[in-house]
């Protein structure tokens, strides 16, 4: 399993509730974070968190964990850029977005 270099809680963020981003191998060269993954978790309004927290246990974590593990099955090449993964809450709907950069 990758590395988690560090765990960020943070306020609202809305509206992010999670991003995970891949610190790239080939960019961070010699950085204490390269080959590494940093998550920020962000807290959202009470009357949300029922259903975030919900949408966050079966749908955002396991697509995350997935996403850990593609990466780190991945060859070199793949692993040189940054990844970010970021899950939003939008009218009571998770959205997850994946993208190198």
């Amino acid at each position: 399993m990758a590395k988690i270099d560090s765990v960020w809680f943070c306020r609202l963020g809305d509206p992010k509730i999670l991003t995970a981003q891949f610190h790239g191998e080939g960019f961070d060269r010699g950085y204490a974070s390269a080959g590494k993954t940093s998550l920020t978790v962000y807290s959202v309004p009470s009357a949300s968190r029922p259903l975030v927290e919900q949408s966050l246990t079966h749908i955002v974590i396991p697509k995350l964990i997935k996403w850990i593990e593609e990466i780190d099955r991945s060859c070199e090449t793949l692993r040189d850029s940054h990844k970010l993964f970021v899950a939003e809450w939008s009218n009571d709907t998770v959205l997850i977005s994946m993208k190198s950069f």
